[in-house]
């Protein structure tokens, strides 16, 4: 390797210690403008950098070596000062990027985290609305359930109602045709009597005068069927 080749060699050292030095900061200016950019790409490009630069040298160590001499020494040295600088400037360069990918992958864990909360928060909010409903649903049938045993007794009570009415009506009706006057007369006290102990049931308050009422109609009804009995 002539002297000429080595001098070039030497003067084009600086300039890919420069391009390694920048590549990164032009890495991250690109990446911070175009929104989140991947560090691993980063990290990749950094470690490439610094893997070609190193080659570059071991390259030209190994053609100073074989030209032999003070030049190769000299060109061993400026390669090897050359392979430390590109390597020492790429080293925070993606230590950098390692720091900014850390922190970026700590936001992303904090973000799912937090949405992993909310949807247990949610599904848990959903689960009490839907006991709160079951709850109300079965109130609803309880009440349901009653009101249809409260209609089944008032129904129960009216039939039982209208069927001694009717037979009450039928007993009279068959009494007026055989004209058993006197036996009338006595279903009809029984009647006002059956009357007379609802009304005494139902209020106490008016009990004297119904009592007295009643007592003297049914004893007025018992002379009269006395009087109108023959013998």
């Amino acid at each position: 390797m002539s002297s000429e080749e080595l001098q070039e060699f030497v003067r084009f050292v600086p300039e890919v210690k420069e391009a390694n030095a920048l590549l990164p900061i032009e890495w991250r200016h690109r990446s911070a403008s175009l929104g989140a950019a991947p560090q691993t790409s980063a990290a990749a490009a950094a470690a490439a950098a610094a893997a070609a630069a190193a080659a570059a040298a071991a390259a030209a160590a190994g053609a100073a070596g074989a030209g032999g001499g003070g030049g190769g020494s000299a060109a061993a040295a400026a390669a090897s000062g050359s392979s430390s600088a590109p390597a020492a400037a790429a080293a925070p360069a993606a230590a950098a990027a390692a720091g900014g990918g850390g922190g970026q992958g700590v936001q992303a864990t904090q973000s799912v985290a937090a949405a992993a909360a909310s949807a247990a928060g949610e599904e848990g909010e959903g689960v009490l609305l839907l006991l709160r409903l079951v709850v109300v649903v079965v109130l609803l049938l309880l009440l349901l359930l009653l009101l249809l045993l409260l209609l089944l007794v008032v129904v129960v009570g009216v039939k039982g109602y209208r069927q001694r009415r009717v037979l009450l009506l039928q007993q009279l009706v068959l009494l007026l045709r055989m004209q058993q006057y006197q036996l009338l007369l006595l279903l009809l006290l029984r009647v006002v009597q059956q009357q007379h102990r609802h009304r005494q049931a139902r209020s106490s308050s008016s009990n004297n005068s119904s009592s007295s009422n009643s007592s003297s109609s049914s004893n007025l009804l018992l002379l009269l069927v006395v009087r109108g009995t023959p013998g």
